[in-house]
C-alpha cells in the first residue's frame, strides 16, 4: 500500500492530507495474521464457562437505554473522532446486519457510558484511572478490555509569524502550568509574556512579541488530550488560571494561527495546518532537536508521545458477538491501516497487532476463570 500527501484548500489555508488507497476487500495481514485473528477471535469465543445469547454488553438492572443485539457503541476521544466515524461508516456499509454509532465529546465521556451500559466501545486518548476501572468492575463484577489502536503525539504550536524555533520540556511546564510542578521548575516562576521565553531560549531578540502577554490555548477538561498534557507535560500540575479552554483541536489552531501571541498544544493529526510546530528540547541547554515524526512518535523518542485506546465491554459469560469481531478485524487489517493513516495517526505494526489479539484472548481466559459463579 502506498501512501501520499495531497494539499487542499480549507477555508482559505492549506490542508495536507495523507491519502491512502483502500482496499476493496479487507484482507488482513497476510495468511498468518489472518489465521492468528480467526484463532483468537474463535478461542476468545470458546474460552467462556457458560453460554448465553450473543449481545454485545451490558449487564443486568442498568438504567438508561440498552444496546441492542448486534449493536456498536463508540463514545469518548475527540482526537479519535475522525478514525471512529470512518470506521464505522464501512463497518455499517459492509455489514448492514449490524449498527456501529459513534459519540465524540472527550475521553472523559467513556467510562460513565461504559459502566452505565450506554456504549460497549470507549475511545480514549489517555489510558483510564484505577478508580474509573474499579468503577466498572464494581457495576459489572468483571474488567474492561483495553486494546491499543494507534500512536499519536502532543505538539506544541505557535504562530508562524513567532520568532521562537523550538521550546524545552521545561519551558512547556512554565508557560501552561499554575504550579510549575515538574521538578526541575519548582523554584521557577511561570512565563506570561513572550520575552521572558523568547530570551531564554533564543540568541535574537523577541521583535514585535516584545513586551506582549501570551494567549495560551488548552483542550477542555473533558478531553483525554487535556488529562494526558497534565499529567506527562505539566507532571501533574494545574494548568495556568489564564489559559484558555477549547472544545476542540480545530479551535485551538484556528485561535493560534489569527493571534500572533498564540501558543498552544495539539493531536499531531491536527498540526501544520497555516501554523507552526515547534520541536522540542529535553532541557534549555540542549542542542538536540527532537520532531514530531512517524519514527519519532512510534519508537517513543519524541517526548509527548502516546497511544490512543479501545476500551471494550467483553462479558466473559457471553461469547464474542459479530459484531465486535468484525469491529476488530477492521481495525487490524490493511483497511484499518489505510482509515489509520489518513486520518494521520500511525498504524501499530504487525507483530504490535498481534500482541493486541493476543491480549483480548488472554483477558477473556483470566476474566472467565476468576470471575465469581
Amino acid at each position: 500500500m502506498h501512501c501520499a500527501w495531497q494539499t487542499t484548500r480549507k477555508s482559505g489555508y492549506a490542508d495536507d492530507q495523507l491519502q491512502c488507497p483502500v482496499p476493496a476487500t479487507r484482507p488482513l495481514l497476510g495468511l498468518l495474521h489472518a489465521a492468528l485473528l480467526l484463532s483468537i477471535l474463535l478461542q476468545a469465543c470458546s474460552c467462556v464457562q457458560a453460554r448465553q445469547p450473543d449481545v454485545d454488553s451490558v449487564a443486568e438492572n442498568i438504567p438508561n437505554q440498552a444496546i441492542r443485539r448486534g449493536q456498536l457503541i463508540s463514545t469518548g476521544s475527540v482526537t479519535m473522532a475522525e478514525l471512529m466515524y470512518e470506521i464505522a461508516r464501512q463497518l455499517n456499509a459492509s455489514h448492514p446486519e449490524f449498527s456501529m454509532q459513534v459519540h465524540a465529546s472527550g475521553s472523559a465521556t467513556a467510562p460513565p457510558a461504559l459502566t452505565e451500559g450506554t456504549a460497549n466501545v470507549g475511545a480514549m486518548s489517555r489510558a483510564m484511572s484505577s478508580a474509573e476501572l474499579e468503577q466498572f468492575r464494581q457495576r459489572h463484577g468483571y474488567d474492561l478490555t483495553r486494546i491499543i489502536v494507534a500512536f499519536d503525539a502532543i505538539v506544541i504550536i505557535v504562530n508562524p509569524r513567532n520568532r521562537l524555533t523550538s521550546i524545552s520540556l521545561e519551558e512547556i511546564d512554565r508557560v501552561f502550568s499554575a504550579s510549575s510542578a515538574c521538578p526541575q521548575n519548582l523554584d521557577q516562576h511561570g512565563f506570561s509574556r513572550w520575552d521572558e521565553l523568547i530570551q531564554q531560549s533564543e540568541t535574537h531578540q523577541p521583535g514585535a512579541l516584545a513586551g506582549r502577554s501570551m494567549q495560551r490555548f488548552s483542550r477542555n477538561s473533558a478531553s483525554g488530550t487535556y488529562s494526558w498534557f497534565r499529567e506527562h507535560a505539566l507532571c501533574g500540575g494545574a494548568m495556568a488560571v489564564a489559559v484558555n479552554h477549547m472544545p476542540s483541536h480545530n479551535a485551538i489552531v484556528n485561535a493560534v494561527r489569527h493571534s500572533v501571541n498564540g501558543i498552544g498544544y495539539v493531536g499531531f493529526a491536527h498540526s501544520g495546518y497555516g501554523i507552526k510546530t515547534l520541536p522540542i528540547r529535553m532541557t534549555s541547554d540542549s542542542d538536540q532537536l527532537l520532531l514530531a515524526n512517524r519514527d519519532n512518535i512510534v519508537d517513543g523518542s519524541y517526548p509527548l508521545s502516546r497511544q490512543l485506546y479501545l476500551y471494550l465491554n467483553l462479558p466473559p459469560d457471553r461469547d464474542l458477538s459479530p459484531a465486535m469481531r468484525s469491529l476488530l478485524s477492521m481495525l487490524f487489517s490493511t483497511t484499518g491501516e489505510a482509515i489509520i493513516a489518513r486520518a494521520r495517526l500511525m498504524p501499530l505494526s504487525t507483530s504490535q497487532q498481534q500482541q493486541q489479539l493476543q491480549g483480548i484472548m488472554a483477558a477473556s481466559v483470566t476474566t472467565a476463570t476468576t470471575r465469581p459463579p
